[in-house]
């Protein structure tokens, strides 16, 4: 999941540490009625990097 800057802790999987080398995002609004979130196992709404290095 993509978060801002002055977020600490992830409120998708509660993790503490975060990547910013990452390109492209998805955003997903109803992750139940997008065929590409169901693809990446999105359960949550927000913006998601395709590629994380």
């Amino acid at each position: 999941m993509v978060v801002n800057d002055d977020i600490e802790i992830c409120p998708n999987c509660g993790l503490k540490n975060f990547s910013h080398d990452w390109q492209g995002y998805l955003m997903v609004i109803h992750p139940t009625k997008s065929n590409l979130a169901k693809k990446a196992s999105i359960t949550m709404p927000g913006r998601y990097a395709l590629k994380v290095r």
